[in-house]
């Protein structure tokens, strides 16, 4: 009744700097703006570094501004060196992009309805990249501490993008999470567009 009716949520424990959802939250929104205009894997890898220093900094801009607009001057110099760091980051990801097999992104913030079971869910997938041969990739950026889509065990360790790929009708070719932190910015998944992997179609509806 506390946590469904009352939406009553313990409080959050106070840290220096700023807090690490909102850190997450900006590199998200930022993300999201970098890639809006859905490029491919050619567009993306054609930006010299004087276009993709603009690109990033106009992706940025608008995410911090709407926060730095209200910001006392202690959190608005917090802001600035969050906003350096994450330019550092988008600029990874970008490299990382480039560095992978052709694609275009298909969508971002994709909001999708599904029914599992007889369950209805409202989704929001972080990004869907489509392969030359029509295959997905499922996407999902992850801000915190590096995190591995599979555990031990070969199985996925959150089942967060099994769910995605259960709500898209097209073939899913991979799942991925995407680890932009100052400590790794890498891909880390399973699936035949993300690491070679026989018999993927087969695991992916094992896991479903």
């Amino acid at each position: 009744f506390c946590y469904g009716r009352l939406a009553v949520r313990p409080l959050t424990g106070i840290a220096s700097g700023l807090a690490a959802s909102l850190r997450g939250s900006l590199i998200h929104d930022a993300l999201r703006n970098l890639y809006s205009e859905r490029p491919a894997r050619p567009d993306i890898a054609s930006w010299d570094q004087e276009q993709r220093r603009k690109r990033i900094d106009a992706a940025l801009r608008t995410v911090f501004g709407n926060h730095e607009r209200y910001a006392d001057p202690v959190l608005r110099e917090l802001l600035q060196i969050e906003r350096q760091r994450d330019a550092s980051l988008l600029q990874a990801v970008v490299e990382l992009d480039v560095a992978r097999e052709p694609f275009s992104i298909l969508d971002v913030e994709a909001a999708l309805e599904a029914e599992i079971e007889g369950l209805r869910l409202s989704l929001r997938i972080d990004r869907i990249d489509q392969l030359d041969d029509g295959g997905l990739v499922i996407l999902d950026y992850k801000t915190g501490s590096r995190k591995a889509f599979r555990s031990r065990d070969g199985l996925p360790d959150d089942m967060q993008l099994v769910v995605y790929a259960l709500a898209v009708s097209e073939p899913v070719a991979g799942l991925g999470l995407i680890n932009v932190d100052s400590r790794a910015v890498d891909l880390n998944g399973a699936g035949t567009a993300v690491t070679p992997d026989l018999g993927w179609s087969e695991t992916l509806a094992d896991w479903q």
